[in-house]
């Protein structure tokens, strides 16, 4: 196989092109990005005679240090230079070198994954954002906005999910939604329904949306149209595209004064379940549709700091015995201040200090 002067950026057509089908058109967007990207950088670094090859085949364990060395000096986040790590091992192995294999057998340690903070609106900023999608000049943008906004607060699904849902997939009557382009779709997920969360404070405005839905095609000339969020410029097939949400969603943060993301609602709304009470994680990771629950707690739901000593309180204060009643504190027996201060001068003597020494 003949690679050119240019190895690297024609194994990655290769690469690709023996990908499609197996992943989704998204997944190779993003890799193509990627893999462009670390191939400008290893020529670069080829030029400076730091690298010996860009070859995918032949690129060495010291090549691929180089990199690392490369990422460091730039101070990428640890998580950024894993994702970058990932692609490229999986380009060079479709090539058959396991170079990366070679390094974890040497014992050198690939960057880790960060802890970040996990995005969160609160119910204030929330409603705000409601309010502020309500003054938006485009009246069918205003009442879109609101409606998405709900659906996605009170199903916690990925804002492509909800982007692509077609109307019939939404059922009110049992507060569910039919998700049919789960993320990982024909490879580890399928279509399934998802239920409503807090469905008394998103409901009302779910059903408004519906009214002005029927009301924007009815004025359009419009009998029937596929999609939950139809685009009509399009036709009566059209959806919108992520790029026409975020310009709506910074219409509205624009009004609101609270920066968020689209995605940061999934976040929001088991962050705030979670505080309500930890014990309902199980449920959380359930309505997240997470295989691990670990994955609920790194990227999406985790007890506000804020309010962790709260809820430890309230469960001290509910402790109980082998009887099953409550055990009582701060009252009388040995947790009494005032008989915890007497016990403690009948074993220090008066002319030594708490340290021991007069």
């Amino acid at each position: 196989m003949r690679l050119g002067c240019k190895p690297f950026q024609a194994g990655l057509r290769i690469y690709l092109e023996s990908r499609k089908g197996i992943v989704k058109d998204s997944t190779l967007r993003e890799s193509r990005k990627k893999l462009a990207y670390i191939g400008n950088v290893l020529e670069g670094l080829q030029d400076k005679g730091e690298v010996m090859t860009t070859d995918p085949r032949h690129i060495s364990r010291a090549d691929v240090q180089a990199l690392m060395g490369w990422m460091k000096q730039r101070h990428l986040d640890p998580s950024t230079q894993r994702k970058y790590l990932f692609e490229i091992k999986g380009m060079l192995g479709f090539f058959d070198n396991f170079v990366f294999e070679e390094l974890k057998a040497k014992g050198v340690r690939m960057p880790r994954q960060t802890e970040k903070p996990i995005p969160w609106i609160s119910e204030d900023d929330f409603w705000r954002i409601m309010a502020a999608a309500d003054r938006l000049r485009n009246r069918w943008h205003a009442e879109m906005c609101k409606g998405a906004f709900a659906l996605w607060n009170t199903t916690m699904v990925r804002h492509s999910e909800l982007r692509l849902s077609h109307f019939e997939d939404l059922d009110i009557r049992q507060r569910r939604i039919f998700i049919r382009y789960p993320k990982g779709e024909a490879s580890w997920a399928s279509p399934e329904w998802v239920g409503f969360v807090r469905s008394a404070d998103f409901l009302p405005w779910i059903e408004r949306y519906l009214d002005a839905r029927q009301k924007h095609l009815e004025e359009h000339g419009v009998d029937v149209a596929t999609a939950l969020f139809p685009n009509l410029t399009k036709g009566s097939q059209g959806f919108y595209s992520l790029n026409s949400f975020n310009k709506m969603k910074r219409d509205v943060e624009e009004l609101s004064g609270v920066e968020f993301k689209i995605k940061d609602f999934r976040s929001s709304s088991a962050s705030t379940m979670m505080d309500l009470d930890p014990k309902l994680q199980p449920l959380i990771t359930a309505q997240l549709r997470h295989k691990n629950p670990g994955t609920t707690l790194r990227t999406y739901a985790r007890v506000n700091m804020s309010k962790a000593a709260k809820q430890l309180d309230i469960a001290w204060n509910e402790r109980k015995g082998p009887d099953g009643r409550p055990i009582m504190t701060g009252t009388k027996g040995p947790h009494d201040p005032s008989q915890a201060n007497s016990a403690k001068k009948a074993v220090i003597r008066r002319d030594f200090g708490t340290t021991g020494y007069a």
